[in-house]
């Protein structure tokens, strides 16, 4: 659970610099909802910029000591 709260608060925080997107209209990138499947160290997020909506599903690395997160394969599939 720990882990999964963790990628989640990541992505979050840093949807704006993960995403290979640009937000419209001098807008900025929230994400609306992540998925997350620690088994498998892949998920799925929905973020917008108040103009437009994309989904996009990614691969991540976790490390616990030191704790780190890395975004791997991010893709946008809407």
């Amino acid at each position: 659970l720990e882990e999964k709260l963790l990628i989640e608060k990541y992505i979050k925080e840093n949807i704006a610099k993960i995403s290979k997107l640009k937000p419209v209209l001098g807008g900025n990138w929230y994400v609306v909802s992540v998925y997350v499947l620690p088994k498998s160290n892949n998920g799925e997020v929905i973020y917008e910029d108040g103009h437009i909506s994309t989904k996009a599903t990614f691969e991540y690395e976790y490390t616990q000591n030191p704790e780190s997160v890395k975004i791997i394969n991010f893709k946008n599939i809407k």
